[in-house]
């Protein structure tokens, strides 16, 4: 069985790939959450002010709000920090073989 190895820029590319996750996820974390905490509220409270408003239904409504804003947040995590490792790795494979290729083009030809 062949071993499998990396080289020492894929392993460079490793650690910084887990360095912008990490670091991408914590900004992610800290500062996105924090947008929906008033549109939650405000359901409630929107719910809350009406005529004969029922305090079970609106903290339900409240809830359904905060789950769905939760999913939003879970997808838009995957695109911001997730997103850029994969497209970065193809642009970095894509770039590493055009230039072997063009390379290939300037050898002597060995007739």
């Amino acid at each position: 069985m062949r071993e499998f190895r990396l080289n020492g820029w894929q392993r460079i590319g490793i650690w910084l790939s887990v360095l912008w996750a990490i670091g991408a996820s914590q900004w992610f974390l800290l500062n996105v959450p924090s947008v929906n905490d008033p549109g939650i509220s405000s359901v409630y409270l929107q719910s809350i002010s009406q005529p004969r408003a029922d305090h079970a239904a609106c903290q339900d409504r409240a809830e359904g709000f905060s789950k769905e804003a939760h999913s939003e947040f879970l997808a838009a995590w995957s695109w911001i920090v997730l997103a850029p490792i994969v497209v970065i790795w193809a642009l970095v494979y894509i770039v590493v073989w055009a230039v072997r290729w063009i390379g290939r083009g300037f050898q002597p030809s060995s007739s």
